[in-house]
């Protein structure tokens, strides 16, 4: 197995899919649903022969579902021998939990702090 890892490579093709080619849903054993996200990428971002730029992904969260041509990625390129699959960096969930916690209570104080009352004669109707 090979790993890459990549960082703000940019998307040149992209696709996404949540059905099987018979139509049926892709759902995980628990049956969530869940998209194969494919991805082209310049076969020069990382130093391997056998590379030609084409990835692929699933995605059972959710990560990829605003992801257009142009916008960049980072993450890890793995090849299994067969398959080229991206994965993206794994977020430590208390750090992140930490960071919404204190943003949201910048913005509590922030809105604590306006003391503009909005009256009827603001209203345009």
């Amino acid at each position: 197995m090979k790993e890459f890892n990549i960082k703000d490579v940019k998307i040149e093709k992209i696709a996404f899919f949540d059905t099987k080619k018979d139509g049926s849903p892709l759902v995980t054993k628990a049956g969530k649903p869940f998209k194969k996200v494919l991805v082209d990428i310049d076969p020069y971002s990382i130093e391997d022969l056998e590379f030609t730029g084409k990835l692929s992904m699933l995605d059972f969260d959710g990560v990829a579902d605003n992801w257009k041509v142009g916008d960049t990625i980072t993450g890890k390129i793995i090849n299994d021998g067969e398959y080229w699959n991206f994965q993206v960096p794994k977020v430590d969930l208390r750090t992140r939990v930490a960071e919404l916690e204190k943003e949201n209570a910048e913005l509590k104080k922030k809105l604590a702090e306006k003391d503009d009352v909005i009256t009827d004669e603001d209203l345009p109707f």
